[in-house]
């Protein structure tokens, strides 16, 4: 069911709201450029529910608003973070609209398990080829039992994820004609592994470097280790928030407009 003008704007302010309190309150932040919460989530969920456009004013709005009004970081205003959540507030909507054929094959090409096997690929390259890692002009050693205990642990995360998501998309699959709209568990999960990759990883990795003046790819290795468990937080919270609101409150819109 489409939602009126009024309604749009409403849900986009309440979800900037939640976006701002996510990235100023709910938050882990480690010096000088580690970042970890769950900002993300409210933005992405702006972008699939009210379309493209309103996820790019919630998202830029969101970052602006937050930084001049919250932000405690001491840390100068950086149009480079605004992009981030432009990307965020404006790809989901495009990147479920190419994944919709998901929706409705039993045994969908697992796009976002290749992903996770390319990310636990490059980390295990790094490790084996790098004896330790700079940040802030503090070294760190990667000696052998991080070489052990990163591709295990990124692996058993990995793997217990996949299984999570393709036993939420079995059952996904056997009400799916009942919730046209709400998109799958593999949608899902294959929307937010590619843009955390785009905006934390590449985007992220590239502007950070000239930012903090550091090395690339070592940047590009600490936001990959993030990902292993940003990814399937974000994730599970959409693929929670979605099929919940799809199965209620869509659905229930519906049933008072027939």
């Amino acid at each position: 069911m489409k939602l009126s003008p009024v309604m749009k704007i409403t849900t986009a302010a309440m979800l900037m709201g939640l976006a701002i309190i996510f990235n100023k309150l709910l938050v882990i932040q480690i010096p000088p450029f580690i970042r970890i919460g769950i900002a993300a989530v409210p933005i992405m969920m702006s972008s699939v529910l009210l379309g493209p456009v309103y996820g790019f004013f919630v998202g830029a709005i969101a970052d602006v608003l937050g930084y001049f009004m919250f932000d405690t970081s001491n840390f100068p205003y950086s149009p480079f973070v605004t992009i981030s959540f432009v990307i965020l507030g404006v790809l989901p909507y495009f990147l479920l609209m190419l994944t919709r054929k998901l929706r409705y094959q039993k045994h969908p090409i697992p796009y976002s398990y290749v992903l996770m096997g390319a990310i636990w690929t490059f980390l295990l390259v790094f490790i084996l080829m790098n004896d330790s890692v700079t940040v802030s002009g503090h070294t760190y050693p990667i000696d052998l039992l991080w070489k052990i205990l990163i591709p295990i642990i990124s692996a058993v995360v990995f793997g217990f994820f996949t299984w999570f998501i393709y036993y939420l998309n079995r059952r996904f699959q056997k009400k799916v004609l009942d919730y046209p709209s709400c998109p799958s568990p593999h949608e899902i999960a294959f929307m937010v592994l590619l843009l955390h990759i785009l905006v934390n990883i590449v985007w992220g990795s590239f502007w950070k470097s000239i930012f903090f003046q550091m090395d690339f790819m070592t940047i590009f290795f600490v936001q990959s280790i993030i990902l292993i468990f940003s990814f399937p937080i974000d994730t599970m919270l959409l693929t929670t928030v979605f099929m919940t609101y799809y199965r209620y409150v869509d659905k229930a819109r519906s049933n008072k407009v027939e």
